[in-house]
């Protein structure tokens, strides 16, 4: 599979062939139709925050789920989801006590899920790495969205983190997107999500 590959700081992202492995338990696989790129994106590529390398960054993405680990209900293949770097165990005091953003559990980033073909380890970048043509995540970062498909498939449709933010708040029955630069030069359409 191709992902964006960041070796060092200040390169340019080198797109090249990497191995995911299949979804172990509770985790899922998703094809990456869409991905935002967000300032924390950036701010890893430029050596803000610390990080292993090599590495595959993005952690804002739409797309549909096409496998799924041993013991994840409620979804399926074929699911439409938007992904987040949001990861929850359910059982730590933050998860019990409704701020799974703040989850204590450990995960370790460069646990083989993603390698390059001579087996060298890449981190999973911000838990997503969905700067690919597939990422596996943990159950718990995907939301399923019905309908997406036209937010998911338009080149014309604006990405970024409020956008994938908002879908995923479970109080938010739809949203409406507009590009911030429709005019009569770009006239992107709102989209009710």
């Amino acid at each position: 599979m191709l992902a964006a590959v960041c070796h060092a700081t200040g390169e340019a992202l080198r797109i090249e062939e990497v191995r995911l492995r299949p979804p172990g338990p509770g985790e899922v696989q998703v094809e990456v139709h869409s991905v935002a790129i967000c300032h924390s994106d950036i701010g890893y590529l430029d050596g803000i925050w610390a990080s292993q390398r090599p590495a595959v960054y993005g952690h804002e993405a739409a797309g549909r789920i096409t496998a799924l680990g041993a013991g994840v209900t409620g979804l399926a293949p074929g699911d439409a989801v938007v992904v987040t770097m949001i990861r929850s165990c359910g059982q730590c005091r933050p998860c019990r006590t409704g701020k799974p953003f703040l989850c204590a559990a450990p995960h370790d980033r460069c646990d083989g899920r993603l390698s390059l073909p001579d087996g060298t380890p890449v981190e999973q970048g911000l838990s997503t790495a969905a700067f690919a043509e597939s990422c596996v995540v943990h159950a718990s970062q995907v939301a399923r969205v019905d309908p997406v498909e036209q937010l998911m498939t338009s080149t014309r449709s604006p990405s970024s983190c409020p956008i994938f933010t908002a879908s995923m708040a479970s109080a938010i029955q739809s949203c409406t997107v507009a590009s911030p630069m429709a005019g009569p030069e770009r006239p992107w359409p709102a989209r009710r999500v």
